[in-house]
This record gives C-alpha cells, structure tokens and sequence, in this order.
C-alpha cells in the first residue's frame, strides 16, 4: 500500500522461505510473537529449522518454540526447549495454521489459556488445503497440556511415551541427552551429560575449592529438580563473604 507517487511510507509482505536453521541463544520477549526462529509469519515457509533455546515472553502473548505466531507454513520443524507466556502458548508455535512432522519436547510454564505442546491455537489455513496438521509428537515435561488448545488428534499433533518418542527415526541426539555445566569462578565448565529423564547423583555434582573467608555454593542446586533431568542445566558458583564481629 502507497501513498501518493513519492511517499516512504509504505507497507509490503514478501513470501520467503527459512531453511535448515538453528537457534540455541535464548529469546524474550515483553509484548507478544515470540518464537525460537521467526516472530511473527504471516506467509512463507519454515522447513527443517531446530530450536533449543528457552523462549520467554512472561505477561505477553504468543509465544512458541519455533513461531510466536505463524499463518504460513511450519514443516520438519523440532523444538527442544522451555517455554513461557500469558496465553497462547505452544511447543512449535503459539499459534499456527498449517503444521506438518514436526517435534516437540517443550515444559510451557505461565500459560493461563490457550496451551498445547504443538499449537497453543490453531487457526483457519488462509488458502484451502488438505490435513493442515499433520505427523506432529510431542513428548510432554511436567503438566501434559495437550497437543492443540488442550486435545491431541492421533496422525495429527499427538503425545508419546518416552521409549517411542526417543526412537523417532529423525530425532537429533541433542533430544536424546542433556548436559548440566558447573561453572567454577575461575571461568572453567566441568559438564555432565545424561540420558534425558536420568537423576543427577550427588556423585556428579563437583566440589567448590575453598575460598578464605568466603562460604560459596553452587547457585539454585538446592532449588532445581534433579530427579528427571530433562533439559540443560547451567549452575555458578556463589561466593558470600563471611560477616565479621567484635567481641
């Protein structure tokens, strides 16, 4: 849309595609459309793209991990992540149309409506087509919210046990392991990588040197869920300095 024969001001929509891309660094966002890869898609395609960054967008809206809120297409897609908002809040996308075999292993926190592990809503296709979701698992953490706005469909976003979501012939070894890094002060990372669903054992979790005059701790340990480790972990070392007395 233009205005007049000279004007800037100007809006455009340009159909693109996004292909075999990755995003691991976490995303936040303080309104709505967040998404691990795109934003907001409102045409084109995202194929073959993986996320495994947490996607936060706390008190807003639309959020997934892969699409905040996606009217085009959205295939081959795999997300492995936290993700958190208001409402519609989903495991690809917060809300999308046409979504084919694509995988989730998502822990959605905060949503208060509008949550599933595939869809947090699914829209009507803008143009008509046959089965628009399709061939999409999940395997839940935590609460099972359900694939689309609270309900699976079989052959169309659907959950899966452990054993058999583990042995999706496509699934990436990042979904099979996670890796929980102790991040010591001298900035070492000594890592210990689990089977997903493993315990933690007090065995693996590495000593504090000592520092004179200082109490220190691995910071959120005593908080954290270590009996199901199904994510990456990261703990730093917090370091107190003792209070001194007179007598």
């Amino acid at each position: 849309q233009q205005l007049g024969d000279t004007s800037l001001n100007f809006n455009s929509e340009v159909r693109v595609v996004i292909l075999d891309c990755e995003n691991s660094g976490t995303v936040t966002g303080k309104k709505q459309n967040a998404g691990g890869i795109v934003g907001w898609q409102s045409l084109g395609l995202v194929k073959a793209s993986m996320n495994t960054g947490s996607v936060d967008a706390t008190g807003g809206n639309h959020a997934g991990g892969i699409s905040g809120t996606g009217s085009g297409y959205i295939r081959n897609c795999l997300a492995n992540c936290e993700v958190s908002a208001n409402s519609y809040l989903g495991g690809i996308a917060g809300s999308g149309t046409i979504v084919s075999d694509s995988i989730a292993h998502v822990k959605l926190t905060g949503g208060k409506e509008r949550i599933g592990s595939i869809l947090g809503w699914a829209d009507a296709p803008l143009v008509e087509t046959q089965d628009p979701i399709r061939n999409n698992y999940y395997l839940a953490i935590g609460t099972d919210f359900g694939a689309v706005d609270g309900v699976s469909y079989d052959n169309q976003a659907q959950p899966l046990e452990q054993d058999a979501f583990m042995e999706l012939p496509e699934l990436p070894d990042a979904f099979k392991t996670a890796t929980v890094s102790f991040c010591f002060e001298d900035g070492t990372v000594q890592q210990v990588q689990l089977p997903v669903g493993s315990c933690l054992l007090d065995s693996q979790i590495p000593e504090i040197p000592h520092k004179e005059g200082f109490r220190s701790k691995w910071a959120g340990l005593e908080d954290a869920d270590l009996s199901n480790i199904a994510f990456d972990m990261r703990f730093t070392v917090e370091s107190t300095a003792y209070a001194t007395t007179i007598a």
